[in-house]
């Protein structure tokens, strides 16, 4: 096992829902349409997913969350 230490940062939280087949539309919402009309930029920093019992088998109710580092817009 390998730790790593993750910087302090501010994450955006998004939790894609539906089969994992169809997570590059999450994707694409979060840094096509949301990001660029949010009070926030996309900064350097691991983006993180988490999954849990809501993963159940990645299909129609398969849900996991991403999650984005973020900075306020000057």
């Amino acid at each position: 096992m390998t730790a790593w230490r993750i910087p302090p940062r501010i994450y955006a939280h998004f939790t894609h829902r539906g089969p994992v087949s169809r997570l590059n539309e999450t994707i694409n919402y979060i840094f096509g349409a949301w990001l660029p009309r949010s009070d926030y930029h996309h900064v350097d920093g691991p983006e993180l997913e988490r999954y849990d019992d809501r993963f159940g088998d990645g299909r129609e109710k398969c849900e996991l969350d991403l999650l984005v580092p973020v900075e306020p817009k000057r």
